[in-house]
C-alpha cells in the first residue's frame, strides 16, 4: 500500500565511522550513487568508494527523517541525505593548508525541501569550524544552492579543443628532454610530482589516498588502464619536472587526462610534444586553467577554441586568519568588518601586509566584506574593485580601489587538477 509521502519535524543525523567491513557504508555508497542519478554500482567501483572512506578517515554523515510512508524496507533503511568530509590541503600561494574537503552530498529527490541538506551542511561546517579548519572546499554543480551557505568560486578550468595541423606552432619549444614511457612506469611516480606541484601552485588541493584509482587510471583489475599513454618531461640534471597522460581515440582525438609540470620549460615541451604527434586533428583538455602558458607561446592562438567554463573550485571560509596564508602584491594596511550570515568568519579585523607577508589581528572600523568576497580576497581570485562594483564588497575610503587590487594581486598561476 503506498501513501503520501509525510514528515515530522525529528530529523536524525548519524556520523558513520570508516571501519573496514562496516555493512553501512556499502549502503552509503550506494545511496550515493543513487542521488547522483547512477545505476547500480559495480562491485569494484563499490570496494574503491568503501576503501576511500575507510583510507582518508572520512567523517560519513547521513541523515534519516522520520515518519516515511515508504512501502520498500530497503529504501526506508537508507539514508535520505549524504554528506562525507576529509582532511586535505590547498594553496593560496604559500604552504598548503588544512582544508575540509566536501564530497558525496546528495538528498533524496522525494526528500528535498525538508531542510536535509542545510542540517548536514551546518553540522559538518560547525564541527570543522571548531576543529580549526580555515576553510572548507567542494566541486560544486549548483552555485545558488551552495552560495547561500557562504560558499564563493574561485578557481575556474575550461574545456578547450586544440586542432594541431597545420598551424600549431610554438614560438619556441623543444622536445630534447621529452620522452614517452609506459603507464606502468610512471604511474607510480605520479604521486611524488604532482606533491612537488602542489606545494607550488596557488589554487592546487591535494589528492586525497586512492584518487587514482576513483579517478579511473585503473582498470578493475587495479593495473593502469591500457588505453592511457604517458610522457614526461626531464630537466638538465635528469630529474622529472612534468609529465601528461593521455588517450587517444580513432587515431586523430587525443583527451588529455592529467597534465602536471614544475616549470614553464617542462609545460612548453610537453606540449611541443603533444603538437608533433602526427594524424591529430583534435587535442582536447577539459581541465585547462583560466590563465595558462600554451595561448601566448603559440605562433597562431587561434587554433585554441574554448568549448565550455566551469567554476571548479568553490571555498567556503571559516576563520579571517586565513589571509595570512596568501603571498601579497604590495604592503600596507587593511581594516575590514566581516559580514558572515552563518557566523564563523564574522568579526572586525585588520590585515597589516609588510615584505609581502600579511598579519591579521582585531581591530574596529573596516570595510564592509562579505564573506564570499572574503574568499576571493583569499585565493586571489577575483579583484577588490571587481568586488567592490558588484556589491560583494564596500570601498575603502583611506585605501582606493587601485591600491586594493595591487596589495591583492594574485601571485602565480592558479591551477585545479584534484576533483573530488
Amino acid at each position: 500500500m503506498c501513501t503520501k509521502n509525510q514528515y515530522n519535524s525529528a530529523m536524525r543525523i548519524e556520523h558513520l565511522k570508516p571501519e573496514k567491513n562496516e555493512p553501512r557504508l556499502e549502503r552509503f555508497a550506494r545511496t550515493v550513487e543513487m542521488g547522483f542519478n547512477g545505476g547500480e554500482i559495480s562491485d569494484v567501483e563499490l570496494s574503491r568508494t568503501v576503501g576511500l572512506m575507510v583510507d582518508n578517515n572520512a567523517d560519513v554523515t547521513e541523515v534519516f527523517t522520520d515518519g516515511s510512508t515508504n512501502p520498500d524496507p530497503k529504501m526506508t533503511a537508507a539514508p535520505e541525505g549524504t554528506f562525507v568530509t576529509f582532511e586535505g590541503t590547498v594553496n593560496l600561494g604559500t604552504t598548503p593548508i588544512r582544508a575540509a574537503e566536501i564530497t558525496a552530498v546528495s538528498v533524496r529527490p522525494t526528500s528535498k525541501r525538508q531542510g536535509i541538506l542545510r542540517a548536514m551542511m551546518t553540522d559538518n561546517l560547525d564541527r570543522v569550524a571548531d576543529e580549526g579548519y580555515r576553510v572548507a572546499l567542494l566541486t560544486a554543480s549548483s552555485a545558488a544552492l551552495y552560495g547561500r551557505f557562504g560558499f564563493k568560486n574561485v578557481v575556474e578550468v575550461s574545456t578547450v579543443k586544440i586542432h594541431p595541423y597545420p598551424r600549431f606552432a610554438l614560438r619556441d619549444g623543444s622536445t630534447e628532454n621529452v620522452h614517452m614511457v609506459s603507464m606502468e612506469w610512471l604511474f607510480p611516480q605520479m604521486p611524488t610530482i604532482f606533491e612537488a606541484f602542489h606545494k607550488i601552485t596557488r589554487g592546487s588541493v591535494s589528492r586525497f589516498e586512492g584518487f587514482y584509482g576513483l579517478a579511473k587510471y585503473l582498470d578493475d583489475a587495479g593495473k593502469p588502464d591500457p588505453k592511457y599513454r604517458g610522457a614526461i618531461h626531464c630537466d638538465e640534471q635528469g630529474a622529472i619536472d612534468g609529465y601528461v597522460v593521455y588517450s587517444i581515440a580513432d587515431e586523430t582525438k587525443l583527451a588529455i587526462k592529467d597534465f602536471i609540470t614544475l616549470t614553464p620549460v617542462a609545460e612548453i615541451a610537453l606540449w611541443a610534444f603533444l603538437g608533433s604527434i602526427e594524424w591529430l586533428d583534435e587535442i582536447r583538455w577539459d581541465g585547462a586553467p583560466k590563465e595558462w602558458l600554451l595561448p601566448e607561446a603559440l605562433v597562431d592562438r587561434r587554433v585554441i577554441r574554448v568549448e565550455s567554463q566551469s567554476d571548479a573550485l568553490w571555498a567556503r571560509v571559516l576563520d579571517a586568519h586565513i589571509l595570512e596564508n596568501r603571498p601579497y602584491g604590495t604592503d600596507g594596511v587593511f581594516r575590514l568588518s566581516i559580514d558572515d550570515p552563518m557566523g564563523y568568519a564574522s568579526g572586525d579585523f585588520q590585515l597589516e601586509v609588510c615584505d609581502g607577508i600579511g598579519t591579521v589581528t582585531e581591530a574596529k572600523g573596516g570595510v564592509k566584506v562579505s564573506v564570499q568576497a572574503l574568499a576571493a580576497l583569499a585565493f586571489g581570485s577575483t579583484a577588490p574593485s571587481t568586488l567592490a562594483a558588484v556589491g560583494l564588497m564596500d570601498s575603502d575610503a583611506d585605501l582606493s580601489l587601485q591600491k586594493l587590487d595591487a596589495l591583492f594581486s594574485p601571485q602565480g598561476l592558479a591551477r585545479f587538477d584534484s576533483w573530488f
